[in-house]
């Protein structure tokens, strides 16, 4: 009995994890869909953990204009209570 409990609260833990993971991916998709191309480019690549001076390098970006990217995309990330609970407040 005490087994089957602890099951059902993993199973619901488990599933509560998976709706906010659905519910932030869906956020960031979102998000990302209003940046420019650039930015777009921009954000894949952090995501897919290149570092800033690598992607500089295949966006052919001047530092410049690359900081200037992710700065707006920084941003915009940080005005939305979804990735900061407190709006981005430092």
């Amino acid at each position: 009995m005490a087994e089957q409990l602890n099951r059902n609260t993993q199973d619901n833990q488990l599933s509560e994890s998976e709706a906010r993971r659905e519910e932030v991916l869906a956020e960031v998709r979102q998000t990302v869909s209003g940046f420019t191309g650039v930015q777009q480019k921009i954000c894949i690549l952090i995501m897919q953990g290149y570092p800033h001076h690598e992607i500089r390098k295949m966006l052919q970006l001047p530092e410049t204009t690359y900081f200037r990217h992710f700065a707006k995309i920084r941003e915009t990330f940080k005005k939305n209570p979804i990735f900061f609970k407190n709006g981005g407040s430092k």
